[in-house]
């Protein structure tokens, strides 16, 4: 079991999540879990511009999950 179903078990418990957004496109074969954004708020981002430490703009995201009333 890699990181990837760890996070997509844990996902439906999960009140906060604090994610790295990363804007570029990798070739890769394992991403985050897809999450339904209108369950949850977004309540802080933090944007970083690259530099020659990091090749892309990047934010930190912090989700809420919405209450339901």
């Amino acid at each position: 079991m890699g990181g990837a179903e760890i996070y997509k078990l844990a996902l439906p418990f999960s009140q906060e999540m604090i994610i790295t957004e990363i804007d570029a496109k990798p070739e890769a074969d394992t991403f985050f879990p897809d999450f339904d954004i209108k369950d949850w708020d977004i309540t802080d981002t933090s944007n970083h511009n690259k530099d020659k430490s990091n090749p892309f703009d990047y934010a930190f995201v912090t989700y809420k999950r919405k209450t339901i009333t």
